[in-house]
């Protein structure tokens, strides 16, 4: 049995897609006797992947057999990660059933199954007379069995309809006693159980019908609650409860919505408004009622607040004229409020005062008894009160009177009472913390002490008021959001950010336009070569071949164009506090020479005092140093600092950044700056029809071999063009402070000439092939000149007197000696 399965699976191997071998067993475990009787005519695939949304993907393979016997297996499988579902139709040979004759019964099988889902039984009954016609020769009783079978279905099928048919007239003739009565409940459930019925027997058009129905006895029903639900509605309405309409209303619409009434919906929505408005402006008149009644019996503060709601429900249906009217009402309050806590208040006070001068005057107190009668009077005229005011001016000459008698000193003693008074009010308020208070009453105390002359106690207020405007201020800055400080510091980094691409970006343009020169001009660390360039038409206009000609133009340019020797650094700080508050700092500070030091070493100091109340979170110091300096040393609040690490070339001079953390209050930041002048050169030639200006800057070195007081500036300018440039000028500004020789070139003679920014030697070269000139300066400074001029005189004088006494091998030592020292200097 298992060749024959095999053979069978061969044959047909196109047809399958997998799981042969368990398909193969399946077959031989449970239908063993259909292959051993029967032989397969053919097997078919059929693609049944659609079943898996009903039935669900199954492991197990499962089977059954048709009508006509044939054996169909199921079989679930992954293809490509996708659930897939094939039935194997085995089809069978028949002894007396051929194959042809088969294929023509299974399609009337089809047709009659079709005609009985379709109630037309009459027709599917016919089908199986003529089955039984083409089948009546072969005789097969498991085939006749399941004919008869099949026509009692259909038999059942008939009466099953019938009777169905029978129940949607019953219940036709029903719901129309409902309608008629308008028992809308009753009328949907028979509509729906017809609905159900007509569904089971396949009457789409019955079942379409009383759909319909359902739909329109539930908007019927609907409307008629909805007509029930308005007349109450408008009843509330008209007795002007008005939030019983509304919730009336809304439950119509919430109906509406159900029933897809949109009409309904609109029309309800548009009433509920209108209720609103009705509720509201019922509401803003008693409000108004309760305003004129508050208001007649002196609650204003309950007056203003009933203004305040009704100003918020005329804001809410725009009743613009009501709102401004109120507005007006509010302000009117307010200053009768005023008025009237006015008047009271110094009505109470002047009650208080007569309390008081009546004790004083028992007391014979007549220094508080005048001020006291002051402060009535006053009080008395701020208020119009005529009589009073007049018998307490009356009083107020007696007392005056009276207190000429008495001796300057009490008066002092009253004053130093009252500071009393108001120290212990003072430590009161301290208790309480009440700040604003403290700050009244030592402005009090300073008018007193300034009264009597006492500097010590008013320092000491000024002081606290000092100290408390302080804590004020903390106390302002602790209630600010950590948003505000945020945003704040935000904006400011983005400012920064912007300085520091537009500074990268000068740094960055300079330095590449400097890259195109390096042949010619020696660059320096920490110096950048400026380059101006001009048309000559621009700059100069017309002009001559002659190059006695150009140079003295060139001479005119240097002029307006020399390089800028500066004597200031500029300083720029940021500082951000713990509390968000921002302050930028921008200073000149002069560079100034460093008088104690014999060297000629100048100095700079930059920095801040930490002007905040609390720590500074963040700060950023930029300093700027003009490249007519170079720093020999840096000091970080007293600290050497070995290496400068945020620094930018710009045009204007080396920028030096400083970024600090966490500061303390009080707490100083001081960074010093060692500096030695450089040696700073202007450079112009023409090629071409350019003018061309250098401006550059040379470090002053230590001689070699070293030699105090004495040192190196070399300064080579090469042509690395391949023509000669005309008119070359060079002029170079050694500093004050220092003496100078040249060394190179020896081929040229420069013009000095002397200024408060030091010597000019200026080099009018004119033309200049393409070559090199080397450049040498030796500079002493003036101290050592000094000490020289001493040293030499010295040695001069002893020299000389040596000769007198014809010591002639002493006085040469001396003179050799004068030789020796001159020969490291010149």
């Amino acid at each position: 049995m298992s060749e024959k399965l095999d053979d069978i699976f061969k044959e047909f191997e196109d047809v399958f897609l997998g799981r042969e071998n368990e398909i193969k067993k399946f077959l031989l475990k449970y239908k063993k006797d259909a292959f051993i009787k029967q032989d397969v005519i053919n097997v078919e695939r059929i693609d049944a992947t659609y079943r898996l949304e009903t039935s669900g993907y199954r492991k197990n393979l499962s089977m059954w057999q048709n009508f006509y016997k044939n054996l169909i297996v199921s079989v679930c499988m992954e293809i490509k990660r996708k659930q897939r579902r094939f039935d194997y139709k085995f089809f069978f040979t028949e002894e007396k059933l051929d194959s042809e004759l088969l294929e023509k019964v299974e399609e009337i099988i089809k047709e009659v199954n079709k005609l009985k889902a379709r109630a037309k039984f009459s027709e599917a009954l016919e089908k199986i007379d003529l089955i039984e016609e083409m089948v009546a020769d072969t005789q097969d009783k498991y085939f006749n069995a399941q004919l008869r079978n099949l026509r009692q279905e259909i038999k059942i099928a008939e009466e099953d309809y019938n009777k169905k048919l029978q129940r949607i007239k019953n219940l036709e003739s029903a719901l129309e006693e409902e309608r008629q009565k308008q028992n809308y409940d009753k009328a949907l459930d028979i509509c729906e159980e017809i609905v159900i019925i007509a569904e089971s027997i396949n009457q789409k058009q019955v079942q379409k019908k009383y759909e319909d129905l359902i739909q329109e006895l539930t908007r019927e029903k609907i409307k008629g609650q909805i007509n029930k639900l308005n007349e109450k509605a408008e009843e509330a309405r008209k007795s002007k409860k008005f939030k019983i309409a509304i919730d009336l209303y809304n439950q119509i619409i919430k109906l509406a919505e159900s029933a897809g009434l949109t009409e309904e919906k609109e029309k309800y929505t548009k009433k509920i408004e209108e209720t609103n408005r009705e509720l509201i402006k019922k509401e803003i008149n008693e409000l108004e009622q309760k305003v004129d009644k508050n208001r007649k019996a002196g609650r204003r503060f309950v007056a203003i607040s009933n203004c305040n709601e009704i100003i918020e429900l005329a804001e809410s249906i725009n009743l613009t004229e009501i709102k401004e009217k109120t507005l007006q009402k509010i302000d009117e309050i307010k200053k009768e409020m005023d008025q009237v806590r006015k008047r009271e208040e110094i009505e109470n006070k002047i009650a208080m005062l007569e309390k008081e001068f009546a004790e004083s005057k028992k007391n014979e107190n007549y220094e508080e008894s005048l001020e006291i009668t002051l402060e009535i009077i006053e009080l008395a005229s701020s208020i119009d009160d005529k009589e009073t005011w007049k018998k307490y001016t009356q009083i107020k000459d007696e007392i005056i009177t009276k207190l000429e008698e008495k001796e300057k000193s009490k008066q002092q003693e009253i004053i130093e009472d009252k500071i009393r008074d108001l120290e212990a009010q003072i430590e009161e308020n301290r208790k309480s913390n009440n700040l604003e208070n403290i700050i009244i009453l030592s402005n009090t105390i300073i008018e007193l002490s300034d009264s009597i002359e006492r500097d010590d106690i008013k320092k000491q207020y000024q002081e606290l008021i000092e100290k408390i405007k302080k804590e004020l201020e903390q106390k302002r800055k602790k209630e600010q959001t950590e948003d505000i400080k945020h945003k704040k510091i935000s904006e400011l980094q983005k400012i920064i950010n912007e300085r520091v691409q537009k500074k990268e970006k000068e740094q960055e343009e300079l330095f590449n336009n400097a890259k195109k020169f390096e042949d010619m001009i020696q660059l320096e660390e920490n110096v950048m070569l400026i380059i101006e360039e001009y048309s000559v038409d621009e700059i100069i206009g017309d002009i001559s071949d002659d190059i006695n000609q150009i140079i003295e133009k060139l001479n005119i340019l240097l002029n307006e164009h020399r390089v800028e020797i500066k004597e200031n650094i500029k300083s720029e700080s940021v500082l951000i506090s713990a509390s968000g508050e921002i302050i930028e700092l921008d200073d000149e500070i002069k560079v100034e020479k460093v008088e104690e030091e014999e060297e000629t070493i100048f100095n700079v100091t930059s920095g801040f005092e930490n002007p905040f109340d609390d720590m500074i979170e963040e700060a950023i110091i930029t300093d700027l140093i003009p490249y007519n300096f170079a720093i020999n040393n840096v000091e970080f609040n007293g600290e050497e600092v070995k290496e400068l690490n945020n620094t930018l070339l710009l045009k204007d001079g080396l920028e030096v950044k400083w970024q600090l953390k966490n500061i303390n209050k009080n707490e100083r930041v001081d960074i010093k700056y060692d500096l030695r002048k450089r040696i700073s050169r202007t450079i112009l030639f023409l090629l071409e029809d350019q003018v061309k200006i250098f401006k550059t800057h040379s470090k002053i070195k230590e001689s070699i071999p070293k030699v105090e007081g004495l040192y190196d500036a070399k300064m080579p300018f090469k042509n690395s063009y391949d023509k000669a440039l005309n008119g070359l000028v060079i002029e170079d500004i050694i500093p004050l402070y220092y003496v100078h020789t040249i060394r190179e070139p020896t081929v040229y003679l420069p013009q000095e000439n002397e200024t408060n920014q030091g010597s000019m030697v200026k080099w009018n070269i004119g033309k200049l092939e393409p070559t090199k000139i080397k450049y040498h300066y030796k500079l002493l400074e003036l101290y050592k000149l000094e000490e020289l001029k001493a040293l030499i005189y010295k040695l001069d004088k002893e020299g000389f007197a040596a000769l007198k006494k014809d010591e002639i091998i002493e006085s040469l030592k001396k003179y050799n000696e004068i030789t020796k020292i001159l020969k490291d200097f010149i």
